[in-house]
């Protein structure tokens, strides 16, 4: 009885640990230390895939090693959440990471809006 009962608690916390979702997202090694051919704005968008129906959680950019800029989500689905961040042209993507949400964060695309005035 006893060994029924030790076996029935150790599948029982196996099942909830696996329902417990991983730590911390954090962006997908290849898309590290990019830089952009932008003379203007860059628009990083940023895709966490695969977060299990977790609540919104802000994303952290680390740019050029020294500069972090944090905004929130920009959609929210139950599986995805999607952010949008705009940085200077020269800027390199250093790292980025969505604290607590778990996941998968890669960088989806960017776009360079020109600098009309040269």
């Amino acid at each position: 009885m006893k060994r029924r009962l030790i076996v029935l608690l150790l599948a029982l916390g196996l099942s909830v640990a696996l329902m417990i979702p991983a730590g911390a997202a954090d962006l997908h090694e290849p898309h590290t230390d990019m830089t952009f051919d932008c003379d203007g704005i860059v628009t990083l968008h940023f895709v966490n895939n695969q977060t299990g129906g977790a609540a919104s959680a802000d994303i952290e950019v680390l740019l050029n090693g020294t500069t972090t800029v944090t905004d929130g989500p920009t959609k929210v689905l139950q599986n995805v959440q999607h952010y949008f961040i705009n940085v200077d042209g020269g800027d390199t993507l250093t790292d980025a990471s969505t604290g607590s949400l778990p996941g998968m964060l890669v960088l989806s695309d960017w776009e360079c809006t020109p600098d009309k005035k040269k």
